[in-house]
């Protein structure tokens, strides 16, 4: 899962900060860097040593958010609780620490397992049961989003845009792609204006649902608005994250939209155009964010190279299933491009 971090607040005077300030933005910059545990490390600091303090209020947010990175979401659901308990914590921290307990209910559903501690500190794996608690998850999350986007409904927008976002995003996991569409239309048209990255999430959820509902012809225009408005960023202090993979998800699926109505040629070009895109936003990005982009040029090239198989063109395939291999065989994506291409022969043509 990719986190964007930013502060709640910045102190008007560099020589005026605090200490738990201090460590705050010491922890901050190891984030930056990419050091989770000094991170971490600064963070629990925080929280020990000035516990009344705002600072330790945001601290336990942030560790919340890492430990929900980690698959560790129970521990996350408890640190999220003690930001909101605070007696200090700024109002917003508040809210997002609301939606990020209904985020990981969602979270649990999809994953289906996540990782726990015992009593010794040993990590093990805890999972969803099936029956009637696999979908109370689901529908705990709902109440409860459901709930902070009427307690913030004319205070907050993005806040209620967030949490309808959840909410829609349920529908889609109940297999209500009807509901999931109206809700997603509701961000669009009462409050995610003026945040492109709330708006996008919701053209994207819109286009899914039409998808799902069979209504291709419709789906694709949906992806097209969603490609054509595309902007890469996050919202509500890095809650939301709008990354550029996200570009690339579009064109896949309407890329099998495309298959689905017959037109496989469209679909074919589409998916090129992914790859090109994708090389193009691979010179920009580092870390986190070039890793995904990587990731999926490779999943491009494997969906390009099965169209190509199907189109009789094997030998096509076969060669760029072996360049991705070799370009992108540090991905896992690009490792089951050698997968494929051993199963090419076994194919019936």
């Amino acid at each position: 899962m990719l986190i964007a971090f930013c502060l709640f607040s910045f102190p008007d005077n560099a020589t005026a900060q605090s200490e738990p300030q201090r460590l705050l933005q010491d922890a901050y910059a190891a984030l930056r860097q990419g050091d989770i545990d000094r991170a971490r490390l600064l963070f629990e600091t925080i929280t020990e040593l000035y516990p009344l303090s705002p600072e330790a209020a945001e601290g336990w947010f942030r560790l919340g958010q890492i430990e929900r990175a980690d698959l560790f979401l129970d521990d996350a659901v408890a640190c999220f609780q003690k930001a909101i308990s605070h007696p200090y914590a700024y109002p917003r921290l508040v809210a997002l620490a609301k939606l990020s307990i209904g985020f990981v209910g969602i979270q649990k559903f999809t994953a289906g397992r996540w990782k726990e501690r015992d009593s010794n500190g040993k990590e093990q794996w805890k999972a969803l049961e099936m029956g009637k608690a696999f979908w109370d998850v689901l529908e705990e999350a709902r109440h409860l989003l459901e709930g902070i986007a009427r307690e913030y409904s004319g205070q907050d927008v993005s806040v209620t845009a967030a949490a309808k976002l959840g909410v829609a995003k349920i529908w889609l996991l109940r297999q209500l792609p009807r509901l999931a569409e109206r809700t997603y239309w509701e961000v669009i048209k009462k409050w995610g204006r003026g945040d492109p990255v709330l708006t996008g999430l919701a053209r994207y959820g819109v286009a899914v649902a039409k998808a799902k509902q069979g209504n291709y012809e419709e789906a694709i225009q949906a992806f097209d608005a969603f490609i054509q408005n595309f902007r890469a960023g996050s919202a509500l202090n890095g809650l939301l994250v709008l990354s550029e993979d996200w570009k690339l998800k579009a064109r896949t699926w309407k890329a099998f939209l495309l298959v689905g109505t017959g037109q496989r040629g469209r679909a074919l070009s589409e998916l090129q155009l992914a790859e090109r895109e994708g090389w193009e936003m691979a010179k920009q990005l580092k870390g986190d964010s070039l890793k995904l982009v990587r990731g999926w040029i490779a999943k491009v090239r494997m969906w390009q190279a099965n169209l190509l198989d199907e189109a009789d063109r094997p030998k096509e395939a076969e060669r760029l299933l072996l360049e991705t291999f070799a370009e992108l065989g540090d991905t896992p994506e690009g490792q089951r491009a050698l997968t494929m291409l051993w199963c090419l022969p076994e194919r019936g043509r």
